[in-house]
Order: C-alpha cells, then sequence, then structure tokens
C-alpha cells in the first residue's frame, strides 16, 4: 500500500511540474494567427509590422516569422510613403481614393442627425445603396439620407497610386482602393481617426462600406 500511494504522489508531481513548464512557441512557419477583422486598431509609424493594415480582414501588412519577414497584401499606410500621413492603394497595380467627409460631429450637425452623446451614429450609418452614400436622417427614426459628400468615392474618377492624406482627429473617411486591371475586387472601407500622437501611432476605427 505505501509503494502505491508513493507512485501516485510521484505522479501527480511529474504532472503539476509538467503544467508548471513553458509552453513551446510555436513552430516558426506554422498557421498565423486568425485576422482580427474590422474594428479598432493602431497603427505605429516605424515598426515594420504594424504600418499597414489590410482592409479586407484587417491584418497587418506584414509579419514576423522566425527570422523570416513576410510581407502580405495591404492597402492602408501610415506615415512611411508619407510624413504623418495615411497612404492607400500601396501596391504597384493599385490605385486608389480616401474622401475626408469632415469631423463626426460637424457631419451630424449639418445633416440635422440625432447623434449619440460621443458620437457613432453617423460612423455606423455610413452606407451605399445604389449610386448614392447615405447616412442617418433625424426623422422618421432609423431611415437614411443621401451623403452628396461621399458621392466621389463611387463616381468613375480615377483613383491614385499611394495616394495620401493628413489625418485629423475625429475626422471620418471614405477608402476606394481597386486594382488597374481589375484582377481583384474592389474595396471600400470607410475610417474614423480616434487617437493620433503625430509622428508616432495613430488609432482608427474601421469598417467595411456596406453595400458598396
Amino acid at each position: 500500500m505505501t509503494n502505491a500511494r508513493t507512485a501516485l504522489l510521484a505522479g501527480s508531481l511529474l504532472v503539476l511540474a509538467a503544467a508548471l513548464l513553458p509552453s513551446a512557441p510555436p513552430a516558426s512557419g506554422g498557421t498565423p494567427a486568425p485576422a482580427p477583422g474590422p474594428g479598432l486598431v493602431t497603427l505605429h509609424d516605424g515598426d515594420p509590422v504594424t504600418h499597414t493594415l489590410n482592409l479586407v480582414d484587417g491584418s497587418f501588412g506584414a509579419r514576423i516569422e522566425g527570422t523570416v519577414f513576410r510581407e502580405t497584401k495591404a492597402h492602408l499606410d501610415f506615415s512611411n510613403y508619407a510624413d504623418d500621413a495615411l497612404t492607400v492603394a500601396l501596391d504597384e497595380d493599385d490605385r486608389g481614393m480616401i474622401l475626408d467627409l469632415g469631423h463626426w460631429a460637424d457631419i451630424a450637425r449639418e445633416r440635422e442627425v440625432d447623434e449619440a452623446d460621443g458620437g457613432g451614429i453617423v460612423f455606423s450609418s455610413l452606407s451605399v445603396d445604389g449610386a448614392d452614400v447615405r447616412i442617418a436622417r433625424r426623422h422618421p427614426k432609423d431611415s437614411f439620407q443621401n451623403l452628396l459628400a461621399g458621392r466621389p468615392i463611387l463616381s468613375t474618377l480615377g483613383g491614385e497610386h499611394r495616394a495620401s492624406i493628413r489625418p485629423a482627429l475625429g475626422h471620418v473617411y471614405l477608402v476606394r482602393v481597386e486594382h488597374l486591371h481589375k484582377r481583384a475586387p474592389t474595396v471600400f472601407a470607410k475610417i474614423l481617426v480616434v487617437a493620433h500622437r503625430p509622428g508616432e501611432s495613430i488609432v482608427l476605427r474601421w469598417e467595411p462600406l456596406p453595400g458598396a
């Protein structure tokens, strides 16, 4: 009986010791973590991984796997191609447009949107219906009005390669990125600048533009 108890105790100690050991890091070249999708993201000036963003799946435009640096598809850059600026259409065959709609509070006031305290209704309601960009309206509740200022994002106006704009705190932007030879779907997104430390980092809330 004593030998059995001793063996049981020794086994329990081995299990406990194994549990306390640090887990091994994933093997280099393994499956990358799932992309986070739309939402809040911080881009950093000077960081090789987090200065660019994919506006389809929310992943950064690069990753480090052991001793290997891998660049992946990205649509938006912060401060790499133009100092302290947002740049779209990064690849050689990409053409893009970034449209500044103004501060969310100004949009709400000018369009008579019954905005929430701290914002949110203007940004979340931005969408596309046919040839028009729409936002919420005051009456009737939960209805929409056309936003003429957003219409250029849907026009046939040619975009630019690495089009840049200086970001402003609280401003809402519409983005379009398309392949010059139509070999990839056109990407439409809406972006809100939440925080900005010039020359260091920018915090963005981004979503695909619904209906586009």
